[in-house]
């Protein structure tokens, strides 16, 4: 018993000693970090927020299947742990509507259709004094979804309603860009461009997006 009561507590020592070891290395890193941001004069942003516009090209399939462009609001955000390394999320959401229209002996009625994309991955950053550029490989989810529709077909059946559908779709994707630095809290992105890969579940694959708009830093 005594045997087993010293090992547990030779355990319990190792762990308490590596934890403050742990602890002690973090404050120096952070002491360390903050007196190389003391001695230069610059600070790097701990939380960067973007907010937005989104461009959907029209080679997109979807998208010009339809003979229009999706666009729309962008938003989103990274949380900075490094100077180089920190955890980013990207928001999109657009939506149109599909007039009716007539496609051999059917006549299609009117329809919305909405997309929206939500990706989050590590962020490395590139800084310099003027420019921050940064990459991104994400993980992708995608709802695509379409309100009902009326087709009319008066050879055959008539009037048929088309229900209201959804469908999701996760996979990879790659996100990269740039900002100009105008101010310490105000940045402007150039451009940002996110491309997904394609992966599982339903709906498309491969979609690129394009975004600028304005940064916040804090």
């Amino acid at each position: 018993m005594r045997s087993t009561s010293g090992g547990a507590d030779m355990t319990k020592h190792l762990l308490c000693s590596a934890l403050l070891c742990l602890l002690q290395a973090t404050l120096a890193f952070r002491l360390e970090a903050r007196a190389s941001e003391d001695r230069t004069g610059e600070r790097n942003p701990t939380v960067e927020l973007f907010a937005g516009y989104c461009y959907l090209p029209e080679t997109d399939a979807l998208v010009r299947s339809f003979n229009d462009s999706g666009h729309g609001p962008a938003a989103g955000g990274n949380r900075n742990f490094q100077k180089k390394v920190g955890l980013a999320i990207y928001f999109y959401t657009s939506s149109w509507i599909v007039h009716a229209r007539d496609i051999g002996d059917f006549s299609m009625g009117q329809q919305r259709i909405r997309l929206s994309f939500l990706s989050i991955g590590p962020r490395f950053t590139w800084r310099s004094e003027r420019f921050t550029l940064f990459g991104t490989p994400t993980l992708d989810y995608q709802r695509s979804q379409f309100s009902s529709m009326t087709i009319v077909d008066p050879a055959n059946l008539g009037n048929q309603i088309v229900p209201a559908s959804n469908s999701n779709a996760w996979g990879l994707g790659l996100a990269g860009g740039i900002d100009l630095i105008l101010t310490k809290h105000i940045a402007l992105r150039l451009a940002q461009i996110n491309y997904s890969l394609g992966g599982f579940g339903e709906g498309p694959g491969r979609r690129l997006r394009i975004k600028t708009g304005i940064v916040l830093r804090f």
